[in-house]
């Protein structure tokens, strides 16, 4: 579905990723995995075109001609900073179903993710973890087919990841595709399928959940970050 093929990105005069490459498959839920500061903010807004690339080549299989057509095949999870304070959680969702135009229907979606109480207040008025139940459900009422998520589950309580993690279960039995990064580390072992390693600038280690040999992504990240890699 999506291809990134050997791209580098400099940054005020910093090169934060060289040469990397990665695909991602329909229905495929990847984890993406590094300390702060190794460029997976950055790989995430490249890939939606928030930051231009200096080399390499982003392309997804649909022959899509148009920036536009480009980006409704995509959404971005960003953080509750780029939350609009003096708009409502339902005045986002309305926004995105209009812009992507989707078909999703949202009071299901509010219900779905228990909004109902606090779907017309103020981003403002609302904790971060509601904030987070926004962005998620943003991302879900556009209906991409690819949807990038940088730390979905901070400020959720364990109901909440519980519930999200179902959603996205079924959404990947339609066909979706998740690329989000995370520091749970736990809980990209009980939601995803692969998990990408950032290191050195580029994918330095794709780890396959379904594996035999897969023992934890704790371990490999330990290995990887705190100790020494010899595979």
């Amino acid at each position: 579905m999506l291809h990134v093929d050997n791209i580098s990105i400099v940054l005020k005069g910093t090169s934060i990723i060289k040469d990397l490459s990665l695909t991602i498959n329909s229905g495929e839920i990847i984890g993406l995995v590094a300390p702060n500061g190794y460029g997976k903010t950055t790989l995430l807004k490249s890939i939606v075109k928030l930051n231009r690339i200096d080399s390499g080549n982003i392309s997804l299989e649909k022959n899509l001609n148009r920036k536009e057509e480009y980006n409704k095949e995509l959404f971005f999870f960003q953080n509750a900073d780029s939350l609009y304070q003096n708009l409502s959680a339902l005045d986002h969702l309305k926004f995105v179903k209009n812009a992507w135009k989707s078909k999703t229907n949202i009071d299901k979606l509010l219900t779905d993710l228990k909004m109902n109480d606090y779907k017309n207040k103020k981003i403002r008025q609302l904790s971060l973890g509601m904030k987070q139940h926004v962005l998620l459900a943003m991302s879900i009422a556009s209906n991409a087919k690819l949807i990038l998520m940088d730390e979905p589950f901070n400020g959720l309580d364990p109901s909440s990841v519980k519930t999200i993690s179902t959603i996205i279960k079924s959404m990947q039995s339609e066909g979706t595709s998740f690329l989000f990064s995370s520091h749970i580390l736990n809980h990209i072992d009980q939601l995803c399928s692969k998990v990408f390693f950032l290191k050195d600038k580029k994918i330095f280690l794709i780890s396959d959940l379904h594996s035999d040999k897969f023992t934890s992504t704790e371990h490999n990240y330990n290995l990887l970050f705190e100790g020494e890699y010899n595979s």
